[in-house]
């Protein structure tokens, strides 16, 4: 049975994942530039909107998460 920080990891990974995903989607549908999430006003921005997630880098977008969405279109 898993602990209370155990359960915390994992919903900070799933909320981390969610947010990701919307990330991801901007990418391939609204056309936000991979590099742009990047930058420190980027990283900023998502410190301020919720200092819990930490922003995965374009590169993890373009050669993990992307692809990986890739498979089921």
């Amino acid at each position: 049975m898993p602990n209370g920080t155990e359960e915390q990891e994992e919903q900070l990974m799933a909320y981390q994942n969610k947010v990701d995903h919307i990330i991801m989607r901007l990418i391939c549908v609204r056309g936000l530039v991979p590099h742009i999430i990047d930058s420190g006003k980027w990283k900023e921005l998502m410190n301020l909107l919720n200092g819990m997630y930490k922003p995965t880098s374009g590169n993890t977008f373009t050669t993990r998460h992307i692809p990986h969405e890739a498979v089921y279109v």
